[in-house]
């Protein structure tokens, strides 16, 4: 719980840091795709809510499914859906956690991770060309191979 409730503030951060707010009648419209990472705790009432406080309201629309990677979301239709809403000004995404540490040790071999990415990203692009894309890291699990890395020193 604390170390979503560290993700999220982080994510908050970087949404208020890098959006170029206007006054508090507009609204800065956010897109979330991910899985149990980026939907636990509902915390996209969290991240709207750090948002408010700080004067900045937000509309954020999400599509998560638990344990889902950047292909599954591809295939989804709730996450079309989403994207099809269009004139987002942010995009988070998370993949399956452990995704992005595979293609860091093996970029050629795990090349989908980076090629689903870019599709994703191009179909985001299509209804909200302007939007600020967000790639979320998320954390080892205890015990954890660090995604083959085998110690976080490794990786």
């Amino acid at each position: 719980m604390r170390r979503i409730l560290i993700t999220f503030i982080g994510l908050a951060i970087s949404v208020l840091s890098s959006a170029q707010f206007t006054p508090a009648a507009d609204t800065t419209r956010v897109l979330l795709i991910g899985n149990s990472f980026t939907y636990y705790c509902n915390s996209w009432n969290m991240l709207s809510r750090i948002a408010s406080s700080e004067g900045h309201e937000l509309d954020i629309v999400h599509a998560t499914q638990a344990g889902y990677s950047f292909a599954d979301h591809l295939k989804n239709q709730e996450t079309t859906d989403a994207i099809l809403k269009g004139g987002y000004d942010i995009a988070i995404l998370q993949d399956q956690s452990r995704t992005p540490a595979k293609y860091a040790r093996d970029p050629k071999g795990n090349v989908e991770f980076r090629n689903n990415f870019i599709t994703l990203t191009n179909r985001i692009y299509g209804w909200s060309p302007y939007a600020k894309i967000i790639l979320e890291n998320t954390w080892a699990y205890k015990n954890d191979d660090f995604g083959g890395f085998g110690s976080m020193e490794q990786f």
